[in-house]
C-alpha cells in the first residue's frame, strides 16, 4: 500500500491506498483534541526502508532529531505523567471509497482539506491559489 499523511497538529490525517490507486482507502483521522505533532522513520527495524512513525507528543524525537541537525517547523509537546493520572487521544479509522471521498471526510471531521497549486512547496515569488474546505470556519492562514 502507498501512505500519504500531512501531519500538522490539528489538521493533521493519514491514509492509505492501494498501489493501483483504487478504493477504498483507509484513513486515520484525529478526533476532539488529539493531533499529530512530529513524524520520523526508524531505521532500526528489519525492514530495508524503516518504520514511518507520527506521534501525538514528539518532543522526544523531535528533540533528538534537531540535535542531530534536522529542522523541524512545528512546535511539539511532552507530557510526563504520575502513575494515578492519565491521558485519553483519540484517533479514528474510516474506510472512503476514493480520494475525493478522503478528501471530503478530512473535512468533515472538522480538519481542513488543504490544496494548492501549483503544490505544496513554493518559492517566495511564485503566486499560489489556494483552497481550503472544512466543516468549521476558518479565521485565518498563517
Amino acid at each position: 500500500v502507498l501512505k500519504h499523511s500531512f501531519v500538522s497538529g490539528h489538521g493533521s490525517h493519514i491514509f492509505w491506498i492501494r498501489g493501483n490507486s483504487t478504493g477504498p482507502f483507509l484513513m486515520l483521522l484525529p478526533e476532539a483534541d488529539t493531533s499529530l505533532e512530529y513524524w520520523d522513520v526508524h531505521k532500526d527495524s528489519a525492514e530495508a526502508s524503516g518504520t514511518w512513525c507520527a506521534y501525538i507528543l514528539g518532543g522526544a524525537a523531535a528533540g533528538e532529531a534537531v540535535a542531530a541537525g534536522t529542522r523541524w517547523r512545528q512546535p511539539t509537546h511532552s507530557l510526563s505523567l504520575s502513575p494515578a493520572e492519565q491521558r485519553r487521544y483519540r484517533l479514528r479509522f474510516q474506510w472512503v471509497a476514493n480520494y475525493e471521498a478522503a478528501r471530503r471526510a478530512i473535512a468533515d471531521a472538522g480538519l481542513v482539506d488543504v490544496e494548492v497549486m501549483p503544490g505544496m512547496t513554493v518559492p517566495n515569488d511564485l503566486h499560489v491559489d489556494i483552497a481550503l474546505a472544512s466543516s468549521i470556519p476558518v479565521e485565518r492562514i498563517e
